[in-house]
């Protein structure tokens, strides 16, 4: 997996936990990730790489994939 994009606002389980476990799981903690989300608050403590509020054009998602991926070709 080279990028992970991810929804806070998620059912049955919220979107901040999921980025908790990947971030504390050894084999997914390098993987970069993009929230995209309603929310309009990135905080410190979701360690994202990235963030698309909603709703959003499809060339902004690309946009913050894009600025990534350098990261992804240098781990």
């Amino acid at each position: 997996v080279d990028l992970i994009t991810l929804d806070l606002l998620m059912s049955p389980v919220d979107g901040q936990d999921v980025l908790h476990r990947l971030r504390t799981d050894a084999v997914t903690r390098n993987i970069p990730v993009v929230l995209v989300t309603v929310v309009d608050l990135l905080t410190d403590e979701m360690a994202a790489e990235g963030y698309v509020s909603k709703p959003f054009l499809g060339r902004r998602l690309l946009a913050e994939v894009s600025r990534l991926m350098p990261v992804v070709t240098e781990t």
